[in-house]
């Protein structure tokens, strides 16, 4: 990565990044986005909003380069940074509630079982290049306390960037990764980490997002679930369940038909996905909607290799406004502060993981 890639990048740049294989997909320079891209234009990247309704979400650059994660973080090491200001509010607990207790009204109609509410807290700031060093620095400097995904998209008018646990899938070949996330606690002193691990109201959540994978993605190949663990992050601990699948196919892999079966998992928007019902949809508003929130983004390196994360447990901008969001699952057990503590929590990890700190 020369200084003219790197301005380029800093800039326009699209990337992500594989804590487990410490490898880094990067692209930038005279990026152009249509509705579809032909195979023999390997890689690419993929960006959709939440409800992919995005009319143009191929994304292809002039210059593409993976790096070892170490190798990324030497270059950026030697950029300056600054840590951007940031006017931030409070958190919405307004909206949240909204949302929570029009799902819990349906839940109780049995329309549906499940769903994720959030909020987010908004700030103020026009990022720039020095701005980005930092966020980058950050979650550089913190990616080795997390087995999970580092992510970015930015333009002169947008971006993102975060560290996600949400892996939504890994193709390699005919063979699928995926996990399951959902049941959430503070990684803390008081943490009892084998109560959290049988409790039966986060189990329950935890088996409505399997059931629910299963349930859409069981016609493309024989499904194996994995045992349930601990995920242990900084400042939270989840409980994950590896899946794999064996594709039944022989022929290419469809990924954008697969990635609409998958996304949005229960873990993110509803169980069951297919209802009557418009709760996930109906608090989207010129106001406050998702942005790129829980957006499916991937890299597609070739026909048989891809990697496609949500975009969570991160920072996204517009101009100068910005806003870190945080969602949680709510089934019928669910307690309002219970569910309402988890969203400041994960709000607080984001922040911190950006090196963003200060009191809620």
């Amino acid at each position: 990565m020369n200084e003219n890639f790197l301005q380029h990048f800093l800039n326009y740049g699209f990337f992500i990044g594989d804590l487990n294989e410490n490898r880094i997909w990067c692209m930038t320079s005279s990026i152009k986005n249509s509705s579809s891209i032909k195979n023999n234009s390997f890689p690419f990247f993929y960006l959709n909003n939440f409800f992919s309704n995005k009319k143009n979400p191929f994304y292809k650059g002039s210059f593409f380069q993976e790096f070892s994660i170490d190798e990324f973080q030497k270059i950026i090491d030697k950029e300056s940074e600054l840590k951007p200001k940031i006017i931030w509010k409070d958190i919405d607990k307004k909206f949240y509630l909204e949302q929570y207790s029009s799902l819990k009204k349906e839940i109780s109609l049995r329309i549906l079982k499940k769903g994720v509410p959030y909020s987010f807290q908004r700030g103020k700031s026009k990022l720039n290049n020095a701005n980005k060093i930092y966020l980058l620095k950050n979650i550089l400097k913190k990616r080795k306390q997390s087995s999970s995904f580092i992510y970015g998209f930015w333009n002169k008018e947008e971006g993102f960037m975060g560290t996600t646990p949400e892996l939504l899938f890994i193709q390699k070949n005919n063979s699928i990764k995926t996990i399951a996330l959902a049941g959430t606690i503070a990684n803390d002193k008081n943490a009892d980490k084998n109560n959290f691990l049988n409790d039966q109201k986060m189990n329950n959540e935890h088996s409505y997002v399997i059931h629910g994978m299963k349930e859409t993605l069981s016609k493309y190949g024989n499904f194996s679930i994995g045992q349930t663990h601990l995920l242990e992050l900084p400042k939270l601990i989840h409980l994950k369940t590896d899946i794999s699948i064996d594709l039944f196919q022989t022929s290419e892999f469809n990924y954008e038909a697969f990635l609409k079966e998958l996304h949005p998992t229960a873990a993110l928007g509803t169980l069951p996905k297919y209802s009557k019902s418009k709760w996930l949809s109906s608090f989207e508003t010129s106001k406050n909607n998702r942005g790129y929130f829980a957006a499916p983004f991937g890299v597609i390196l070739n026909a048989n290799n891809s990697i496609f994360i949500s975009t969570i447990r991160g920072i996204q901008w517009k101009r100068e406004n910005l806003n870190v969001s945080a969602g949680g699952g709510v089934i019928q057990e669910s307690v309002f502060e219970n569910e309402w503590n988890e969203i400041t929590t994960k709000i607080s990890s984001i922040r911190d993981n950006l090196g963003l700190n200060c009191e809620l």
